[in-house]
C-alpha cells in the first residue's frame, strides 16, 4: 500500500529579498523621475516626460513581478519510499530541488550535528524554512547519482519524518527515533 504525505513549508525573508524588493521599488521611482526631471530642466527634449511615464506603467509590472517573485515555498512529499523536494515561486513557478530515495540515505540528523563537518559533499540543496533555526531543520546526506555524495538541509515536520522512518536504514531509526546508537 502506497502512503502519500507532503507538507509545504514558506520560507522566511531573508536580508537578501528585502534589499531585493528595497532596490526595485527605488529604481521603479527614480528611473521616470530622473526622465521627468530632465525633460521638466529642458536638458532633453518634452517628449522624456511621455517616455518616464511609460517607463513608469512598465515599471510597476516588473516591480510586481519581482517583489512576488521574492515568496519562495517548499514542498516535501514522501510516497513509496522517495522524499521528492520542489521549490515554488510566488505560487505561479514550480521547480524540482531534488528527488531522494530514502533507503540510500547515509544519514539523517539535525543541522547543528558535528558529523555533517566531517563529510565532503559535492552538492548542497537548500528547502529549509529558516537556516538560523538549527532545531527544526534537518540534514539528509545521500549519494545522488549525478552529483556524488550530496546534503538535503530542509525542514521536515512529524509526519515526514515519520513517513521516511520505515524506509530509512535501522541505525538512523534508531539514533533519531528512539536516541540509541554509535554517535560518531
Amino acid at each position: 500500500m502506497d502512503v502519500f504525505f507532503e507538507q509545504v513549508v514558506k520560507r522566511k525573508r531573508t536580508a537578501k529579498s528585502v534589499a531585493i524588493i528595497i532596490a526595485t521599488i527605488a529604481v521603479l521611482i527614480l528611473v521616470p523621475a530622473t526622465c521627468c526631471l530632465l525633460a521638466v530642466l529642458g536638458i532633453v527634449i518634452p517628449y522624456m516626460i511621455y517616455v518616464g511615464l511609460f517607463l513608469f506603467l512598465i515599471g510597476i509590472y516588473v516591480a510586481w513581478y519581482i517583489i512576488t517573485s521574492q515568496r519562495v515555498e517548499y514542498e516535501y512529499s514522501v510516497s513509496s519510499g522517495t522524499l521528492d523536494v520542489a521549490k515554488i515561486i510566488s505560487k505561479r513557478k514550480r521547480k524540482r530541488v531534488c528527488k531522494v530515495e530514502i533507503k540510500d540515505i547515509e544519514l539523517f540528523c539535525k543541522a547543528d550535528d558535528d558529523r555533517l563537518n566531517q563529510r565532503r559533499c559535492a552538492k548542497h540543496f537548500t528547502a529549509a524554512a529558516d537556516l538560523a533555526d538549527a532545531e527544526n531543520t534537518y540534514c539528509a546526506v545521500y549519494n545522488n547519482p549525478a552529483y556524488g555524495r550530496t546534503i538535503l538541509e530542509f525542514t521536515p515536520n512529524e509526519k515526514i519524518r515519520e513517513a521516511m522512518k520505515p524506509h530509512l536504514k535501522k541505525d538512523i531509526v534508531l539514533e533519531m527515533f528512539y536516541h540509541r546508537g554509535p554517535r560518531q
